[in-house]
């Protein structure tokens, strides 16, 4: 449990701007987390931070919980914090009025406003068509993320294992991905080395080897790590199919 001090939450009207006729599924992604903290600040996705057409309609048609995107800021106790912090995460996939790309999402804190942690959500509302709810100090505790969103994404890697070991079992393949996978902290570097090595290693032994060391990633992060690699193989034309399956199925 973590001790909540503040929180805010966002919700608007939006349209996918990628609304396809053809049945295949839309999304709305927040990305330009940062990999480092911001004047001592962390900010990080709790869930994935992905909102898809599907969910969005699921939710229209029953009473359940909206699809939201939350993510976390809180101070990181190894460096000095600022006593404000301001940064702009990107929303991609919505239509604006402009012929601007994405929509800019602020997070925004202050040691003055007494917020030591942060909870931050942002909900698609099919009520109102703006809200939004100033910062505000809470006396209760709220739940850590819940565990679904981790489990959903070993499940999600788990049913590409196949297909993504076949693809890391071409050799061509995997040096093409491999130094992605340690640029962006996915692998180690014995893991990198071992990937690229022309030992006398077959290349399915290598491939398999690779694959355990993302799976130990996945097994100790695994929303972040399965973030990381969605966001590679989308860089890599062999493993794109895998990442828009991945995000496909973390999601549904």
């Amino acid at each position: 449990m973590l001790a909540i001090l503040g929180t805010q939450a966002s919700s608007f009207y939006f349209q996918f701007s990628d609304d396809k006729s053809d049945g295949k599924d839309c999304f709305l992604k927040v990305h330009n987390f940062p990999s480092h903290t911001i004047d001592g600040w962390r900010i990080k996705p709790c869930n994935p931070p992905t909102i898809s057409r599907s969910l969005v309609v699921r939710y229209s048609s029953k009473s359940a919980e909206p699809p939201y995107i939350q993510v976390s800021v809180k101070p990181d106790q190894s460096e000095p914090v600022a006593d404000e912090m301001s940064h702009a995460l990107s929303i991609d996939g919505i239509q604006t009025s402009s012929d601007a790309s994405n929509v800019q999402w602020n997070i925004e804190v202050s040691k003055n406003d007494l917020l030591s942690t942060t909870f931050s959500s942002i909900v698609p509302s099919v009520v109102a068509a703006t809200s939004m709810e100033n910062v505000r100090p809470k006396d209760q505790q709220a739940q850590q993320p819940t565990l679904d969103s981790a489990e959903l994404a070993v499940k999600a890697f788990r049913k590409q294992f196949e297909a993504l070991s076949k693809l890391l079992s071409v050799s061509s393949n995997r040096l093409a991905v491999a130094p992605a996978l340690f640029g962006d902290g996915l692998i180690t570097e014995t893991s990198f080395d071992e990937a690229i090595d022309d030992g006398p290693k077959t290349d399915q032994a290598k491939g398999l080897s690779l694959m355990k060391a993302i799976k130990a990633t996945i097994n100790e992060q695994p929303i972040e790590a399965i973030l990381g690699l969605i966001n590679v193989f989308e860089r890599v034309e062999p493993f794109k199919h895998i990442a828009h399956k991945l995000t496909e199925d973390t999601h549904l």
